[in-house]
């Protein structure tokens, strides 16, 4: 799932990966870079991420009352 999830922000074009602050999925981020850079997302990822988009939908990353 995390490989996924690196491989789909980089198939939107982004050049810079800001990897979480948890120190685990860090070194995680930073040790399958390149296994990411090198096989772009498949539809079979894809479909993963949107089957599990929605237990994740209610979490959003940033929310609207951080910019308050």
């Amino acid at each position: 799932m995390l490989l996924a999830a690196m491989r789909y922000a980089f198939s939107l074009g982004i050049d810079t990966l800001v990897p979480p602050g948890n120190f685990d999925h860090f070194r995680f981020a930073v040790e399958h870079i390149d296994e990411v850079l090198e096989h772009p997302l498949t539809e079979k990822e894809l479909d993963l991420l949107r089957q599990r988009l929605p237990s994740v939908a209610d979490h959003p990353f940033m929310d609207e009352e951080c910019y308050s």
